[in-house]
């Protein structure tokens, strides 16, 4: 087995961001990764296991492993010295950790390794996959578990193959199912029987298909795009009771030749594939550039989705759903592109449920030429109802914040993602990996009580003038709709703020100390 060392923390390059919005706000930037292979913009995930925040990269070329503690502190790493390209999520065992990754990213085939990882980030186990094919243009897709038990899926262009298969306690892989396809990406949702629903995310007509994992059985397929439109993306999300949501990205032409793309919402048997419910959503502007995401929160009966739409200026539309696929709540949120860069190849939006009804969105949107695309986090409540807002510009990156995984670690966020290079052409040179956490909970105060830092405002609701109670002097003030948009910035705000010009609604305050201290309040416009 090679030899490995244990990282010195002092070899790690990092950058520690205390946000001027947020004093428990922290991000950590990882040495760069230069290699020429796309596989080193594959999803990076962050697990949150015991306190600990666990996160692998690569790192000039070779798969590193990082735990860090709740305040961004490295407390073990792990470098493997193995060269990586490509890598999977890591999947969190009972007793340890495991991920498949690219040992060979730039030879004639991909050499793919599983790793295995006690909790003190020490190797127990590893072993080469063979995969069926085993061509130049073979590619490990999904890994994932199912009672402790995992399974992986592959293709092959070259032999138009799609693979699932098993890996055994002793490492031995049995192949369970077998299609006469290929695909770039796909994405496993396991239901609640233990079947597995798979989509393709972009590609094979909005085809589902339904396999039991056991036995390596197809259970159903069903296409549900229609012949004459042209499919685009799509995405589902599983309910506890089984039940699949799917949202279908389509392209079709009016009389005139114009183009029109619309969302179709499907409710879906998960035994049989049969659609139980349809509906079309009436989407912004003229039509939907991406649809992004959807995700059903058990917790509210609610579906979430979120797309962009076409604008002069690039907006999310982010739109809560009741179980019958009926809108209840929408918001529209202008983020501008970065136009010199290559972000607009990745999604630009992404959702977290925390499991008490509230949900997080994380949007990236341009800045400045300095500062680029900088990510931006909103926390609505159960009644869709903005409750903070905050910012995260990671010092010293070379291009926009990607994020690739949310997680929520003692009620805050922590997020996962990468840094591409800024040229455009050639997004995956000098690559960096990134974790962060932002609190958006820390000092929170709804309707104007006064909180620990010893701020009020009044009155509340307001008309005119919005007068701020405290004995402090203020460094600076924001406003934001619901949208999460900035209506209002200054900087040494008196102790009066005009909110005459706002339109009526509810807003949120946010208001900076002189030791950077945070306060976020909730006013009402009248």
């Amino acid at each position: 087995m090679k030899s490995r060392k244990i990282l010195n923390v002092i070899c790690l390059i990092f950058v520690i961001n205390m946000a001027r919005s947020q004093s428990s706000h922290w991000s950590k930037l990882f040495d760069t990764h230069s290699t020429m292979d796309l596989g080193s913009s594959m999803p990076t995930n962050v697990i949150v296991d015991d306190e600990n925040i666990l996160i692998p990269v690569v790192e000039k070329d070779h798969l590193n492993f990082y735990k860090l503690n709740g305040n961004g502190e490295v407390i073990q790493s792990l470098n493997t010295n193995y060269a990586s390209g490509q890598f999977t999520t890591m999947i969190s065992l009972e007793e340890s950790y495991a991920i498949i990754f690219d040992n060979a990213p730039q030879g004639p085939a991909p050499v793919y390794r599983l790793l295995y990882l006690n909790k003190n980030l020490e190797v127990i186990d590893e072993h080469h996959l063979d995969l069926p094919g085993n061509t130049a243009l073979s590619r490990v897709l999904t890994l994932f578990k199912i009672n402790n038990q995992l399974y992986f899926t592959a293709s092959d262009y070259s032999n138009e193959t799609y693979s699932l298969l098993s890996v055994s306690n002793n490492n031995e892989l049995t192949l369970k199912f077998s299609g006469a396809f290929s695909v770039s990406q796909d994405k496993v949702d396991v239901l609640p029987n233990g079947n597995i629903v798979v989509d393709y995310e972009y590609e094979k007509f909005h085809t589902l298909k339904c396999i039991n994992p056991l036995s390596g059985l197809l259970v159903w397929e069903k296409n549900y795009g229609i012949g004459n439109e042209m499919d685009l993306g799509y995405r589902k999300s599983i309910n506890e009771l089984g039940q699949i949501f799917l949202a279908r990205h389509v392209r079709k032409w009016d009389e005139n030749s114009q183009q029109k793309d619309g969302i179709y919402l499907q409710k879906i048997n998960s035994d049989s594939g049969d659609i139980m419910m349809s509906k079309t959503l009436n989407i912004e502007k003229d039509g939907a550039v991406r649809l992004e995401e959807l995700q059903f929160d058990n917790t509210t009966q609610s579906l979430y989705i979120t797309y962009l739409s076409y604008a002069i200026v690039s907006e999310i539309v982010f739109s809560k759903l009741d179980a019958s696929c009926n809108v209840l709540n929408q918001v529209v949120i202008p983020a501008p592109d970065n136009k010199n860069s290559s972000s607009p190849i990745f999604r630009k939006s992404k959702l977290k449920l925390k499991g008490d009804g509230s949900v997080i969105l994380v949007y990236r949107s341009f800045k400045n030429p300095l500062e680029m695309e900088n990510l931006n986090l909103n926390l609505y409540s159960p009644h869709f109802e903005l409750e903070n807002t905050a910012e995260l510009n990671i010092p010293n990156k070379n291009g926009d914040e990607i994020c690739t995984d949310i997680e929520v670690m003692n009620d805050k966020i922590v997020i996962s993602g990468f840094v591409p290079n800024t040229n455009p052409s050639m997004f995956w040179e000098k690559m960096q990996h990134f974790v962060a956490m932002v609190d958006l909970t820390e000092n929170l105060t709804l309707n104007g009580v006064q909180n620990s830092n010893g701020v009020s405002i009044e009155p509340n609701p307001v008309k005119n003038t919005l007068t701020l109670k405290s004995e402090y002097v203020f460094n600076e003030l924001t406003i934001y709709n619901q949208s999460g948009q900035c209506m209002v910035n200054l900087k040494n705000p008196g102790k009066t703020i005009d909110v005459s010009q706002l339109s009526s609604g509810a807003y949120l305050i946010k208001i900076i100390g002189i030791k950077n201290n945070t306060t976020t309040l909730k006013f009402i416009k009248s």
